[in-house]
């Protein structure tokens, strides 16, 4: 084994190292996430203003303020007008909505309800102005792996890297929850089966509209989730 080529190799973060692996990976002009551990994504400048304060003291693990704010201005500069493609199973939406847990690459962060509200907005807004953010959703199955939903495990690509991450909250604190793709073959492998998986029956993707429309006719249904 000790001779063979590393194809996944754990890491407890993408690090901030200049020109590292997270340079690497966001130095592409599209995106596919399969967002399984909240939706840390085009968050509002509240949630990093939060962050940044509990960084300032210490509550923020691994994670001070510059990294924070550079995590903030790559997504800001970067993510929020390139082609992304978001790709969420229900089970794990409605996970979010409940508890706020989210994990922003490398460290866990629970958002209270008023910056769920906030994110939520944030998001309707931003894919309004950016048409070529595609938002889509896993519909609950009755197959036969229907109980598994891969609830645990994102998959993050940038079509040239990519990684998988395991939801923080879940694992051991000694586990390393990052797993970087070191192999083409293995990661041209992920990108086909979620490429494929967007031609499912039980695949549905919404535009900026439907998902307006979505917000407003589970309202109701989304602040009862919201209540602690």
């Amino acid at each position: 084994m000790a001779s063979q080529p590393v194809i996944l190799e754990p890491k407890q973060t993408l690090g901030m190292t200049r020109f590292g692996f997270r340079d690497q990976f966001y130095a592409s002009q599209k995106f596919f996430f399969f967002c399984v551990n909240g939706f840390e994504f085009l968050l509002p400048d509240e949630v990093f203003n939060s962050m940044i304060e509990k960084a300032k003291v210490g509550n923020l693990g691994m994670a001070d303020v510059e990294w924070v704010q550079r995590v903030q201005n790559l997504f800001k500069n970067l993510l929020e007008k390139v082609p992304l493609r978001f790709m969420l199973p229900t089970n794990s939406i409605v996970r979010y909505l409940e508890t706020g847990n989210i994990n922003l690459t490398d460290f866990p962060y629970q958002m209270t309800i008023e910056e769920r509200k906030l994110h939520i907005k944030h998001i309707l807004k931003l894919i309004q102005s950016n048409p070529n953010i595609t938002f889509g959703v896993l519909l609950p199955t009755t197959e036969k792996y229907s109980g598994t939903n891969f609830i645990n495990l994102s998959f993050n690509t940038s079509y040239s890297t990519g990684f998988l991450k395991k939801n923080i909250q879940l694992i051991h604190p000694d586990t390393l929850p990052i797993y970087f793709i070191k192999n083409t073959m293995l990661l041209n492998s992920f990108q086909a089966y979620f490429d494929n998986l967007t031609k499912s029956k039980h695949y549905k993707e919404y535009t900026a509209k439907e998902l307006e429309e979505l917000y407003k006719k589970y309202y109701f249904l989304i602040e009862f989730l919201f209540k602690e």
